[in-house]
């Protein structure tokens, strides 16, 4: 196991406790797209044997990995047969779209091509993307599982929940009854982009956004037919692809979702007229045109891919620094799908990446230090960031709503109750207007303007750590000064970090030794312990002064790094 991440053998540990804890188990795997859930498939089937082995005497159970995409089925088989080579285990791939009937020990089948046939026997099952098992009804799945209800059961996923029914776990039909791991809520992915394994994504809304006020919505999801008809006009589509084009002169390589194909074929058209080399892929698109599109942005051979629902699952793009979502949706599963394309990571060459220090150097210094989401849809205020979604189960809580606000200092889209940003660390202080502007496109876009505040970054000549006490209470904080010098901003100004307190003080001291230690192991432990390594705290190279109206004084509200210095110039 030491070849795997520790949180991936995490992953497989507390899954076969929970089988072992009890038969009935039907437990589910929750890791973000990007985190190796390919590698977590490989070592969970090998423990699996193992673990029924034990339990059945039997060193051969049979293994079935279930899919419903024939890219995903491919993967699946291409690394399951790479890992079990030395040990000369069969792997077989059964799809009839692949044209591939094989039966192995260990088999990845599309569900499509087995759910009725006879002779299946098996003691495993997996089903990766397990969130698409209907909630209701038979279906090909529950048809399947029906008659294997001795099998055991395990799901893999990046979203564990589906839109209208809320946790795959939870409620009545549910086919799962356990979560044996997660990563994919705030903690988990907050964790592994901290540690250097996933992406940030900083997000932002676009200057236009568009207005789904009055949009149908059929089966808990808006109408297609009537997006298209409100949002694919030309002026519309001219004024976001400009938009798009002047954010994107700072990345390499875009990712778009477009309504239907139509609205595709159009926003295509339209970078192209822009200069940018742009290539389309949707359901009429043929598997040769898709492969090479996909390869030429894989090589950058071309900037933009422009996709409807094609781009979402099963597709390894690491380079993707730009999303843009121009497809109003209501469906927190399509909506992480969209944005989990940008949360590979890629590393420079020359950095030692079995250590955070060196894989946090690796992409900070690559091609591709963090990905920019630019949202024309709204679906980040409508659904939350990657790393903290709504979900909302069927009949509770209210529709719509607004969840989540906007990070000054790095525009990054937060919950609104978040009152320091996730990424950053700064302090939320000013809020965002939003005001509906009229009828400049038959009212289908919405402004979001920012209220002016009275900031300036200065450069950082060096720093000073010093032990105080708070006068009055004596409560004790390190005392950060940062010395300045460039002409009339030469000046010293200082932030106190209470480290180790409870409550919100705390929790805001605590990002903010996170975002800069550099020691190895764990964080320090008290704010003694914090003191006297000091010397391991990163040196931000300028501090952001706020000046507060009301008196006068500055205080510093937010930092940037050698490493970040490409996010500062992209605000």
């Amino acid at each position: 196991m030491s070849t795997y991440r520790q949180y991936q053998v995490d992953a497989v540990s507390a899954t076969l406790k929970a089988l072992k804890a009890g038969a009935a188990c039907k437990t589910i795997i929750s890791l973000p797209t990007g985190s190796g859930k390919s590698h977590v498939l490989c070592l969970l089937i090998e423990e699996l044997i193992k673990l029924y082995t034990e339990e059945h005497n039997n060193p051969a159970p049979s293994v079935l990995v279930l899919s419903h995409n024939k890219e995903i089925l491919t993967q699946d088989h291409k690394i399951l047969t790479s890992h079990f080579a030395k040990s000369r285990t069969a792997i077989g791939l059964h799809s009839a779209g692949l044209g591939v009937r094989e039966r192995e020990q260990i088999t990845v089948a599309g569900i499509q091509s087995i759910y009725k046939a006879d002779g299946w026997t098996p003691d495993i099952v997996i089903i990766d993307e397990c969130h698409l098992v209907p909630r209701t009804g038979e279906g090909m799945y529950r048809s399947f599982l029906a008659h294997h209800p001795d099998a055991r059961l395990i799901g893999l996923t990046a979203t564990p929940y589906r839109a209208k029914h809320g946790l795959l776990h939870k409620g009545e039909g549910a086919l799962f009854n356990a979560i044996s791991f997660d990563m994919s809520n705030l903690v988990g992915f907050n964790q592994l982009v901290m540690d250097g394994y996933l992406s940030k994504l900083l997000s932002r809304n676009a200057k236009d956004r568009f207005n789904v006020e009055g949009v149908k919505v059929v089966g808990g999801e808006y109408s297609v037919a009537d997006l298209a008809d409100r949002f694919d006009r030309d002026a519309i589509v001219k004024s976001a692809i400009k938009e798009v084009v002047a954010v994107g002169a700072r990345y390499k390589t875009w990712l778009i979702f477009a309504i239907d194909i139509a609205h595709a074929e159009n926003i295509t058209e339209e970078l192209r007229q822009h200069g940018i080399s742009a290539k389309c892929v949707h359901s009429k698109t043929s598997k040769e045109e898709r492969v090479q599109a996909i390869e030429d942005a894989r090589r950058g051979n071309v900037t933009a891919l422009v996709n409807v629902n094609i781009l979402t699952t099963g597709v390894d793009l690491p380079n993707i620094d730009l999303i843009v979502l121009l497809r109003p949706t209501m469906s927190p599963v399509l909506h992480v799908q969209m944005l989990g394309r940008g949360a590979r990571v890629v590393y420079a060459p020359g950095y030692d990446t079995s250590t955070k220090e060196g894989r946090l150097d690796a992409i900070n210094k690559g091609p591709k230090p963090f990905c920019r989401v630019l949202d024309f849809a709204g679906n980040i205020e409508r659904l939350g960031p990657i790393n903290d979604i709504h979900v909302r189960a069927k009949g509770k809580g209210k529709k719509g709503g607004q969840f989540v606000k906007t990070c000054n200092a790095c525009d990054t889209l937060c919950h609104p109750r978040v009152t320091v940003c996730p990424f950053c660390g700064a302090e939320f202080k000013f809020l965002q207007k939003i005001t509906t502007q009229s009828d400049r496109h038959n009212d289908a876009i919405i402004s979001s303007r920012k209220k002016e505040v009275a900031d300036y970054w200065v450069p950082v000549a060096s720093v000073e750590y010093n032990m105080h006490k708070a006068a009055g209470t004596g409560k004790p904080s390190l005392r950060v000064t940062y010395k300045t010098s460039k002409g009339l901003l030469a000046a010293s100004y200082s932030e106190w970090v209470c480290y180790g307190r409870p409550g919100l003080m705390g929790r805001r001291a605590l990002t903010w030794v996170r975002n800069r230690w550099r020691g190895h192991g764990s964080l320090p432990a008290n704010l003694s312990e914090l003191y006297l390594n000091s010397n391991l705290l990163h040196t931000p190279t300028e501090v952001l002064i706020s000046v507060n109206s009301d008196n006068g004084f500055p205080s510093v509200v937010d930092a940037r790094f050698e490493w970040n210095k490409n996010i500062a110039a992209s605000q």
